[in-house]
């Protein structure tokens, strides 16, 4: 296959995959968020019947989609014995991600147990950021793109690790109210990743990326603001909620680009 139809193929299946991803974490966010616990400890959604079996059904119908692409991304790499670096790793990840969210999708509903819920949130970050990378792999094509340095390993971990935290701290305030350990551990690594941040726009300040680290910007005092409005109000609004999971895969994709971009 030529080069540029190949990158192209790449680019394709990289930006279409990082949609659907978008809207599996969307659709999976709002079902978890909208999903309350009665006093008899059944569990009950807020949200009408018509939009929540909208909401179920898109997500079948994306998680479907992420199979397809996933099942190509592997037919790609096997067809094509040179490939960028990367691409191997990338496909790998969104194949095993993929086989593991449908292995523990029927635990999911009703979000009984914790465990399954923080893994569901983490499984479906690393997914998006898989499809995100073969898409950021196939800007760079026929260039190799920028290793991962030290500083932006650990900054990509620390990521996950709040991410993590955050899930954990959602379900536990949800199943178990009196525990607000998870919630400070998450308030932790949000500090250490903003050091870690800061550290690395130091680095992207003269570059090519300065674009992208306006809209980071912009995006980080957005989601300090509804963290804010999180801790402050008694109730908090579903949107308010939804807004914070959502910026927060932005974010990611956004920290990704300017690791990966010259």
């Amino acid at each position: 296959m030529p080069n540029t139809n190949y990158r192209r193929a790449w680019y394709a299946l990289g930006t279409v995959g990082t949609i659907l991803a978008l809207v599996i974490l969307a659709t999976s966010l709002l079902l978890r968020i909208a999903t309350q616990t009665t006093l008899d400890g059944h569990t009950q959604s807020v949200l009408s019947p018509a939009l929540e079996q909208a909401s179920r059904l898109l997500h079948r119908l994306t998680a479907s989609g992420v199979g397809v692409l996933a099942l190509l991304a592997t037919v790609m790499c096997f067809r094509k014995a040179s490939l960028a670096p990367g691409i191997k790793q990338a496909s790998a990840l969104v194949l095993v991600t993929t086989a593991s969210l449908a292995a523990i999708g029927p635990l999911t509903p009703g979000y009984h147990i914790a465990a399954v819920t923080v893994l569901n949130v983490g499984l479906g970050s690393i997914l998006l950021l898989s499809f995100w990378r073969l898409r950021e792999i196939a800007i760079a094509a026929p260039h190799t793109p920028r290793p991962l340095s030290r500083l932006a390993l650990f900054t990509l971990t620390a990521f996950m690790l709040h991410i993590g935290t955050g899930a954990a701290a959602a379900a536990s305030s949800q199943w178990l109210p009196s525990l607000d350990l998870n919630v400070w551990l998450h308030l932790a690594s949000a500090v250490g990743l903003m050091v870690l941040i800061a550290l690395l726009m130091r680095q992207h300040r003269k570059s090519a990326v300065v674009p992208t680290v306006k809209v980071f910007r912009y995006l980080m005092v957005g989601q300090i603001l509804l963290g804010g409005l999180m801790m402050v109000l008694d109730e908090r609004p579903i949107w308010v909620n939804f807004a914070h999971g959502m910026v927060s895969a932005l974010l990611a994709l956004l920290l990704l680009a300017l690791i990966h971009r010259p």
